[in-house]
């Protein structure tokens, strides 16, 4: 039987009550608050309110296709009430609740029509990270294929969130999903880098005399050329299929520093030091970036990411002076660290104590802007 061409396929999802989301004129929301000082034409806002109603409402305004980067972490669709832990002067009040949660049909449909208007937020080289766990990633994710195109996920991102999970009778979840789409093949798009872990040195690299961490770099690229170069042993011609990356003048350069290095092969390999190295490209499976037991970041919010996992994100798809939003924004995460990253940021929540501590931290934010709060 001949194999169909997946790239033809027309797949959508559909649920009882499916439908588009509807046109309609959004109630405006009144600014409550005004911290700091703000420059008009780079305003924060933080809103409090449905994020359906507040993205509508955006899309009349100049903020339409102007949000660079776009990092949610919507309800999982499992019908729970999350509380906030009692202490630092914050009552255990509930945080919020997972009102979609006990009807798939409603949790998907709520889920379409926010995905849909913020597409239309998006400029064409921007970018959105939905973040969900294994109850709804895959409904999330034929839903974002059909919004946004197949061909536009970048990424399915495994995020561990703890080192260990005790599930009994199944093996230990452990771990959340990011779905990273791009709007366009031309999103902007900064390589992220991570430390080299203990075990990634002793294994790649070694240690000099003064106790400094170096690898070995091949000086060759692929596709032969009949030259040579000069690596302290006289001229020496490429391995097969291989050429000379580098100058002669870089070589002299590094014998000079006594670099080069000759292995077993018989070909010279040059030395490159640990610091100069930008680190190990992150991979995307993410197991450096568990959130700690004990923190000052920690606010006692239920769904609290940690900053160095927004860090990430942050400054792999956008660039200082561009605009983050956050619909979901719980405690804050994302816009504080937007704040001290230099983006400007919009964030919502319709739960009042999350966009309490969300503000609560953002003043706390060393040489911050100003920003609006609105309901």
């Amino acid at each position: 039987m001949k194999r169909k061409n997946h790239d033809t396929l027309d797949i959508q999802l559909n649920w009882p009550g499916k439908s588009a989301p509807n046109d309609y004129t959004p109630p405006g929301f009144k600014v409550v608050e005004t911290i700091g000082v703000m420059d008009n034409a780079e305003r924060n806002r933080l809103y409090l309110g449905d994020n359906k109603n507040v993205i509508a409402g955006l899309l009349q305004t100049e903020f339409a296709g102007r949000v660079k980067l776009i990092y949610i972490d919507p309800p999982f669709g499992i019908g729970s009430d999350r509380h906030i832990e009692a202490g630092d002067g914050i009552d255990a009040r509930k945080a919020y609740t997972d009102k979609w949660g006990n009807n798939l049909n409603t949790y998907l449909q709520m889920m379409q029509e926010r995905l849909s208007l913020m597409k239309d937020l998006l400029t064409a080289d921007g970018s959105i990270y939905v973040h969900l766990d294994y109850h709804t990633s895959h409904y999330i994710k034929i839903i974002m294929d059909e919004l946004f195109g197949r061909d536009n996920l970048v990424n399915q991102i495994i995020w561990q969130r703890t080192g260990a999970h005790n599930d009994p009778l199944a093996f230990g979840r452990n771990y959340d999903i990011i779905l990273f789409y791009q709007k366009s093949a031309g999103r902007i798009w900064n390589k992220p880098f991570a430390d080299y872990d203990e075990a990634h040195l002793k294994r790649y690299f070694k240690q000099d005399a003064d106790g400094l961490w170096f690898r070995l770099n091949n000086p060759a690229g692929k596709g032969y050329q009949d030259h040579t170069r000069n690596f302290g042993k006289g001229p020496v011609k490429p391995p097969r299929d291989r050429h000379w990356s580098v100058t002669q003048s870089q070589i002299d350069k590094w014998l000079a520093e006594n670099r080069i290095v000759y292995t077993g092969s018989g070909y010279p390999f040059v030395k490159k030091y640990l610091d100069e190295l930008p680190g190990k490209p992150v991979q995307s499976i993410w197991t450096d970036l568990i959130p700690p037991r004990a923190s000052r970041e920690l606010t006692g919010f239920p769904t609290q990411k940690p900053e160095k996992l927004l860090e990430r994100i942050i400054k792999a798809s956008s660039n200082p002076g561009d605009l983050v939003a956050d619909f979901f924004c719980g405690s804050g995460t994302t816009l504080v660290v937007a704040e001290k990253l230099g983006r400007r940021w919009l964030g919502c929540d319709s739960s009042g104590v999350a966009v309490k501590i969300a503000k609560e931290r953002l003043l706390k934010v060393r040489d911050a802007k100003g920003f609006e709060v609105l309901g």
